[in-house]
């Protein structure tokens, strides 16, 4: 979906739910950007995953390349339980080159992608379990969205006007 769709802040809102703490073993949330590099993604991944193990980083950690990091964090991973989140994901080829730095295993691990991309969305899904295209709210929804969240009630105050034209300038977008 575009952005303003909420995606980060719902896979955020999931990734940090007691249930979710609880059932994965390690869990790793990577904003990947515009600006992608892997050895950086891996690196970030990496000391997430090492803070969870208590383990130590690698003498060499700061000039590993793409492979060795790559079979770190597979070596972290294997035989485990896990949930990975690559937020905001831009390039089909991004993706690419990230899916491969994860043990494919049957033990219920996920791969959670956010991004703008529809072609990204398709190519995961055709291995798990799909892909969720955000719509815009209707502008009911958008009014009731915009009540409890700035009146904390199901009404605009009447003293209030033109609360409808902020609400019609968000075209359907809840975070805009």
């Amino acid at each position: 979906g575009m952005g303003g769709f909420g995606k980060t802040t719902l896979v955020k809102k999931a990734y940090d739910d007691a249930q979710i703490i609880r059932h994965f073993q390690h869990r790793v949330r990577v904003t990947v950007s515009e600006t992608f590099k892997i050895d950086e993604f891996d690196k970030d991944a990496i000391e997430q995953l090492v803070k969870q193990t208590n383990q130590q980083l690698p003498r060499d950690f700061e000039t590993m390349g793409p492979t060795p990091l790559k079979d770190f964090v597979i070596s972290i991973l294997s035989k485990q339980r896990y949930i990975i989140v690559l937020d905001d994901v831009w390039i089909f080829d991004v993706w690419y080159t990230i899916k491969y730095a994860f043990p494919r295993q049957k033990f219920g691990s996920r791969i959670v992608i956010t991004t703008r991309n529809s072609e990204i969305g398709r190519d995961g899904s055709h291995e798990t379990q799909g892909d969720d295209e955000l719509k815009l709210l209707s502008e009911k929804d958008s009014w009731e969205l915009f009540c409890k969240k700035t009146f904390l009630s199901d009404s605009c105050p009447p003293h209030l006007v033109n609360c409808e034209d902020i609400v019609y300038n968000c075209g359907g977008l809840p975070l805009a």
